[in-house]
């Protein structure tokens, strides 16, 4: 995904881990790559993330809240920040987010 992309995006769902209180590298080279590009020509996308945070993902939801902020972007829906130790159920929220944030779209309410 490059600038490109994010400026055709009707929305934007971001997943990430935590790695020592923080966001993936992945999640930060996206960021890093995409910034300034984006600055003036995404303000007010909607978004949404989620985290898989051994701990309690603190960190990591301020870094994005931060960054997502000054690209002027808005946070659709309170973050999802999958705790402890790993669970299946994980997978099937991040989907039922996936699912619910694209009939948002598709029935024009987000």
């Amino acid at each position: 995904t490059d600038s490109k992309d994010v400026m055709k995006a009707d929305l934007i769902l971001l997943g990430t881990t935590e790695n020592l209180g923080y966001m993936s590298g992945a999640l930060k080279d996206f960021f890093d790559r995409i910034y300034y590009e984006c600055l003036d020509n995404t303000q007010g996308t909607p978004y949404a993330f989620y985290v898989r945070a051994g701990f309690d993902g603190t960190g990591t939801r301020r870094a994005i809240v931060s960054i997502t902020k000054g690209l002027g972007w808005k946070l659709i829906q309170e973050p999802i920040i999958f705790q402890g130790k790993w669970n299946k159920s994980y997978v099937n929220d991040a989907e039922t987010l996936g699912a619910t944030l694209a009939a948002g779209l598709e029935l024009g309410v987000l």
